[in-house]
């Protein structure tokens, strides 16, 4: 066998471990909703579907209890735990959102959980004073149009484009939820001049966020 045979073979082990490894922090990164630009975006369609699955199938979506946003995602994550789902804090409370950053500086600080028991009768008071990442809608009716949107990431305004201030991913775009389970990031909904989304009950297109959703802009959640 010739002498440079081996190094060889041990240089590719090398080169392929190095690979697979990469790979897996990659996922572990957007799993843990770290990372750029691209993960970040990858993680939260993937939170928003794990939202819409427990949506979908419970009844928090049609008779959402009083108390606000933060009470509504409680009830959620009760839904999918009836459903054998779970629901982390993570899929709410983005790690790489601006908002949660600037009001707990550190990750460590961050909340962990949603609920304070193992029973689900008290929400977590640091997952309550934490900006949501998400904005939804409420009150929705069993009949919902598939195409109707009923998440989507914090800081989209009426004129299509996502707040730089705001934003989870500041004005960089974001991912709206729709009632079929499709969770799609959008740079815009105004892009072209045409807008991404249709009026709510027709075929219209509208870059307008509250035009789309049911009940318009006094049916989200604050």
């Amino acid at each position: 066998m010739d002498d440079d045979n081996p190094r060889v073979f041990v240089k590719v082990v090398l080169v392929a471990a190095v690979f697979v490894l990469l790979g897996l922090l990659s996922v572990y990164s957007i799993l843990n909703g770290g990372g750029g630009l691209q993960q970040n975006q990858l993680f939260a369609v993937a939170a928003g579907k794990n939202i819409w699955s427990a949506w979908i199938a419970g009844d928090a979506r049609l008779n959402p209890e009083k108390g606000g946003a933060h009470r509504y995602a409680a009830s959620l994550a009760l839904e999918a735990k009836k459903y054998a789902s779970e629901m982390s804090v993570k899929d709410w409370v983005f790690v790489f959102d601006p908002l949660v950053i600037d009001k707990f500086i550190d990750e460590k600080n961050m909340p962990s959980k949603i609920f304070s028991d193992s029973r689900g009768r008290h929400v977590d008071p640091d997952f309550k004073r934490s900006p949501l990442s998400w904005s939804m809608v409420l009150n929705v009716p069993p009949d919902l149009p598939k195409d109707a949107p009923v998440f989507r990431t914090r800081g989209l305004g009426a004129d299509g484009y996502w707040s730089a201030e705001d934003g989870v991913f500041g004005d960089k775009g974001g991912v709206v939820v729709f009632a079929d389970g499709r969770a799609v990031w959008f740079n815009s909904l105004a892009e072209g001049g045409v807008g991404a989304l249709k009026k709510f009950g027709s075929n219209e297109p509208t870059a307008n966020i509250y035009e789309a959703v049911f009940g318009g802009e006094k049916n989200v959640a604050k």
